[in-house]
Parts: structure tokens; sequence; C-alpha cells
């Protein structure tokens, strides 16, 4: 029976482990690429969350934040998206009489149980942190586009 044609059992052994393990490997590569894609998100989201409190604390001004008391929760859009996610907002110290810190903390548990946070410290003050005063004889025109090509 020399000139049979086919495969062995060994062969067909063979084929088949190397088969379920190439299989098993992008199943798992599939997986983490999942839990990865997750956890990169929820970090999106609880940071994204955090900058729209900072927009929050500044648009409410230096008196409404100093008179909320500390600490408090929040809650946006950003931060819906996190299942069981907290919002918290804490008066870190005092600059002065005209500058307060606030410390922006979002936390959460990932599905494996992991406790994961975010923070952000932020100044608010009673002018603003953008109303600097204006330099005599600026316009406050950043064009800087030259059009005489003297170089």
């Amino acid at each position: 029976m020399k000139n049979a044609k086919g495969f062995t059992l060994v062969e067909v052994l063979v084929t088949s482990i190397i088969g379920v393990t190439v299989l098993a490997s992008i199943g798992l590569m599939i997986y983490d690429g999942t839990k990865l894609s997750r956890d990169n998100r929820q970090e999106m989201y609880s940071l994204n969350a955090i900058r729209e409190e900072v927009d929050t604390l500044r648009n409410v001004g230096y008196d409404a934040f100093v008179g909320y008391g500390s600490p408090f929760t929040f809650t946006n859009a950003q931060l819906a998206k996190i299942p069981g996610a907290t919002g918290t907002v804490t008066a870190v110290s005092s600059l002065g009489t005209d500058i307060k810190k606030a410390n922006i903390r979002v936390s959460w548990t990932r599905p494996n149980g992991q406790a994961r946070s975010r923070s952000v410290t932020t100044s608010l003050t009673r002018t603003g942190l953008n109303n600097t005063p204006a330099v005599a004889g600026d316009d406050d025109d950043d064009d800087d586009d030259d059009d005489d090509d003297d170089d």
C-alpha cells in the first residue's frame, strides 16, 4: 500500500493542534483588545468628565464655588457613560483671599473589580483665569502673518 493517498493519523493530529493553537491565540487577542478598548474608553470618559466639571466651576465663579461647601458630588454626560462612577469636588486649600484650589476626582470600578480614579487640581480666582489686563497699545491681534519677505 505504498501508493495510498491521504494523511496519516499523526499528520491530522499535528495539524489540528496547530490550528486550535492559532485560533485560540486569535481569540485571546480579540478578548484582550476588547478589554483594553473598554478600559481606554473609561479613562477617556473620566478625563472628559473632569474637564466638563472644571469648565462648570469656572463658569459659576469663585463666590459660588466657595458657597458650595466641600466636598460635593457632581454628575455630567461623560460621567454617566462610566457604570458606577462617582465624581467629587473638594476644596484643597486657599492660596490667599482671592484664590481657591479645587480637586476634581472621578472614581469607578472596572468589571474585574479593580478600583480606578483620575483627579485634577485647578485654581479659581475672584478675577477669573483669563482676566489679565491688556497692555497699552496691545490690539489683541494674534495674527503673526507677515506679508513682507525681507528675510
